[in-house]
Formats: structure tokens, sequence, C-alpha cells
């Protein structure tokens, strides 16, 4: 009969424990969210895009492709 009874108070002794230290941890956790939500953040700025036109008739690409100066482009060599 000792030896239950001897058993019971370590396993309360475990579960005490237990219960100590998710409360320590949940004490830490409040701790460190109320110091994040009191320390003041700068804004982040966002940038923002160009808009760009596209244009596709064939009068544009046209004279978008007469006017790639052929010095630039070399066939004989693979471009790898």
């Amino acid at each position: 009969m000792d030896n239950t009874l001897k058993n019971d108070k370590n396993s309360n002794g475990a579960i005490i424990a237990t219960i100590i230290v998710i409360i320590v941890l949940i004490l830490g956790a409040f701790y460190f969210w109320g110091k994040q939500m009191s320390t003041p953040t700068e804004p982040v700025s966002i940038p923002v895009k160009k808009t760009v036109v596209i244009k596709d008739d064939v009068g544009t690409l046209q004279n978008e492709v007469s006017n790639i100066p052929m010095t630039e482009v070399n066939l004989d060599e693979p471009s790898i």
C-alpha cells in the first residue's frame, strides 16, 4: 500500500512541474508579444510599378525590328 501512495506522490510532482513549465512558457509568450506590439514599426513602402503600354500593331513592330542595329546580331556563333 505504501508503494502505490509513493507512486502517486511522484506522479503529482511531475504534473505540477509540467503545469508550472507551461505557465512560464505562456507568460514568456505574452511578454514577447506585448513587447512586439509596443515597438513602433516603420511603414513599409511598396514600390509602384510603372505602367507599360504594349502596342502590338504591325507598324510598331516593323519599326522596332528595323531599328535594331545589325552589328549586335552575330549569326556566325551560337548563343549558348
